[in-house]
């Protein structure tokens, strides 16, 4: 199968109801994928998974393979990095919220708004309506970035909660990144943040988040500098 920047080649076989990927694998853009397992097709029934998925995304490819609408909000994210994406599903597909799932995504440098987490790490599990852990471990300038949730996937609205803990991230690593590069900025910045509300409105959770920054020194302001 060739299309639109994706190729692809699939190995498998039907046995009565059952659908036997051996490999269903190729490339998108500068991305890779396989995909093996099984899917069962019974009459009038969802179909039930049991599949097993590697992917290698290149995040700079997303904008290519979404709508249009979709494909601008992601570019404006700037995205970039390479991606190592493994997961695990078992359950009926119309019922999504009851999957059996796990999934763990790497990359040695996640980019986003020219900012970099380094040797990021994201895990989650989804057992019986919940999605529970979910960790993202990382590396944020020097220092550790840490962040935990969970999502009732059965729950009116689907409540999550989420916490992020930053720590010791190092400014004059940071500044390089940003507008400031060229002031003079040194300390260590740690963050806290807690919230919890609803996946269906976002825009009503609440949460408290708390900054510090030790040893801290920032560009003198001009208009000070002159009194």
């Amino acid at each position: 199968v060739k299309t639109d920047g994706l190729s692809a080649n699939i190995q498998g076989q039907k046995t009565g109801d059952t659908v036997s990927l051996d490999a269903f694998s190729g490339t998108w853009f500068d991305s890779n994928f396989n995909i093996t397992g099984s899917v069962l097709l019974l009459p009038e029934q969802s179909p039930v998974i049991d599949l097993g998925v590697e992917i290698k995304l290149s995040l700079r490819d997303l904008p290519n393979m979404l709508p249009p609408a979709q494909a601008k909000q992601v570019s404006a994210l700037k995205l970039a990095g390479i991606v190592k994406v493994t997961a695990e599903a078992k359950g009926p597909v119309a019922q999504w919220q009851e999957l059996a799932s796990t999934i763990s995504v790497e990359t040695p440098a996640f980019y986003m708004m020219g900012y970099q987490i380094a040797d990021l790490a994201v895990e989650a599990v989804q057992r019986e309506g919940r999605v529970d852990p979910l960790t993202v471990q990382g590396t944020l300038y020097g220092g550790a970035l840490n962040a935990a949730g969970t999502v009732d996937l059965r729950g009116d609205g689907m409540p999550f909660t989420a916490n992020l803990r930053i720590t010791d991230t190092i400014l004059e690593q940071l500044k390089k990144d940003t507008p400031l590069k060229n002031r003079q900025m040194s300390g260590l910045l740690s963050a806290t943040a807690d919230a919890q509300g609803a996946l269906n409105n976002i825009r009503a959770m609440t949460g408290n988040a708390a900054v510090k920054i030790v040893n801290g020194y920032l560009w003198e302001l001009e208009i000070l500098s002159r009194v």
